[in-house]
């Protein structure tokens, strides 16, 4: 079930320059997790991802110094989008817009001239500027099982099975991997790629977060009253919306 409503698109011009630097120095930061200085595999033969697996190994990785390793399926995740008023815009420009206007309903509420923004709030800036994609974190994995756990979803994602895209930390004590899917709203597809998991062997409690959240630096509690996460799920099939 698609859970889009419908939404009228305007950007705001009239931004405070203080806030415009502070969204854009703070969309750089998240954007940067996804692809810069990381080793990245999109598109090749079956050979190639086995040997592209082999050569950036999770467990021989520092994550530290240089990102994450991201594996997606060529279907452009990153694409310019065209939005309702007849403009492309990068995912760098919506991711922008959006953090803008959302630092803009904090520092209203900061000055008295609305209530503190929420999860409603958020979850229309993020439709507004069509900024959907959204992960499944799968966290704690030990490093002597990462790269075995690693290379089961990059084949999948390369095959179509899971979302379009996925990153794995390395050099950690306890790895993390982020399964994305392309619309946060659509539960039908976030659930079925949960059930894809489950079927990997991931069968602890999961956590789904929006990028839009990790954008507007929204984190286990920095944000009072508002949760960093969009969905949970401990089974199958069951999708809990928190």
């Amino acid at each position: 079930m698609v859970l889009t409503p419908v939404c009228c698109v305007h950007f705001a011009t009239n931004l405070d320059p203080n806030l415009q630097v502070a969204a854009a120095t703070q969309q750089q930061e998240a954007l940067a997790s996804h692809l810069q200085g990381s080793p990245h595999f999109c598109g090749g033969t079956a050979e190639d991802l086995e040997a592209w697996l082999r050569d950036n190994l999770p467990s021989a990785y520092n994550s530290a110094q240089g990102g994450y390793i991201y594996i997606d399926d060529c279907s452009g995740l990153r694409r310019l989008h065209a939005l309702p008023d007849g403009e492309c815009y990068s995912e760098e420009d919506r991711v922008d817009r959006l953090v803008g206007e959302w630092q803009r309903l904090e520092h209203e509420a900061q000055v008295g001239i609305r209530s503190q923004p929420g999860a409603e709030d958020l979850d229309r800036l993020s439709l507004k500027h069509h900024v959907l994609d959204g992960k499944w974190l799968i966290t704690g994995i030990p490093s002597h099982e990462i790269d075995n756990v690693w290379a089961a979803i990059a084949r999948e994602v390369v095959s179509g099975g899971l979302g379009p895209c996925a990153k794995v930390s390395g050099g950690q004590k306890k790895e993390v991997i982020c399964v994305y899917t392309s619309n946060f709203f659509d539960q039908d597809d976030v659930s079925r790629v949960r059930a894809k998991l489950w079927d990997l062997g991931h069968k602890k409690k999961l956590f789904y977060k929006t990028d839009a959240y990790t954008y507007c630096g929204i984190y286990w509690g920095t944000h009072k009253g508002l949760r960093p996460t969009k969905y949970t799920s401990n089974s199958r099939d069951t999708l809990q919306v928190v």
